[in-house]
């Protein structure tokens, strides 16, 4: 028996819980991103995963190379389960590609688009699902460029896989020098409390409030304490991660 339904009108409801396409502004959301990617994307189709009550949409991206020719990349996307807040699942159905970290890739085909703090993903923008098909888009158009390449190299900026990806983020985000991941680790993990008006331990001199302290507290948001905290133990005890990020 089938436990996916493709979806031609509204959608079915389902048992149990109500999802958030079974409330009025979700099943607008849902109604206005048909729309949304009927004309720019037409093979793509809704449906419905009875079992897991998950939405997603299944179909193939019809990529053009230089000389013409389209490339069929089958593809599916999911939707979350308090979608629109958080981002979309992208996964390569296409058995083109090795699934592999270099690829960018899980092992389960799921597509790494970039480091989950650095997503652009804004559920309140309501172009947000024609914004990511966009970037799914772009991704398999590099992946295709990676097979004609002899170098075998990924050439448009990529993060270490893994928690050094990381790590190369927060170090990013701090500033150049490296002491400052261990400086303000404790600070990340809410082990400590620097007061706003305290001369940030950077030794800038400037108050943290006016120096690290929105950082900081972007970084927090953007992360999360907890996960924070696990990035940060995992790359000081496994000293091969640790190098690489040196």
């Amino acid at each position: 028996m089938r436990d996916v339904l493709f979806l031609l009108g509204h959608t079915l409801k389902a048992e149990g819980p109500k999802q958030w396409y079974e409330y009025d502004d979700g099943d607008e959301r849902l109604a206005h991103d048909r729309k949304l990617i009927a004309a720019p994307y037409p093979s793509l189709r809704f449906g419905l995963n009875f079992k897991t009550k998950l939405i997603f949409l299944e179909g193939a991206l019809t990529l053009r190379s230089d000389c013409g020719v389209p490339t069929e990349i089958p593809i599916r996307i999911v939707f979350p389960p308090d979608y629109p807040e958080t981002e979309l699942v992208a996964l390569d159905k296409s058995g083109l590609f090795r699934h592999i970290a270099d690829r960018h890739f899980y092992k389960d085909g799921r597509c790494c688009l970039w480091l989950p703090p650095e997503s652009q993903w804004n559920g309140n923008d309501l172009d947000a699902l024609r914004s990511f098909l966009d970037q799914v888009a772009l991704f398999f158009e590099r992946q295709l460029i990676l097979d004609a390449d002899p170098s075998g190299a990924w050439a448009w900026g990529q993060r270490g896989h893994g928690v050094t990806g990381y790590i190369e983020f927060i170090q990013e985000q701090l500033g150049e020098d490296a002491r400052l991941i261990g400086i303000f680790s404790d600070a990340l993990v809410g082990a400590v409390t620097i007061s706003a008006r305290a001369k940030c331990p950077c030794e800038s001199g400037r108050p943290f409030k006016r120096c690290h302290g929105p950082i900081i507290d972007r970084l927090k948001g953007r992360m999360g304490g907890e996960f924070l905290e696990k990035v940060l133990r995992t790359a000081e005890e496994d000293p091969r991660e640790k190098v690489m990020t040196q």
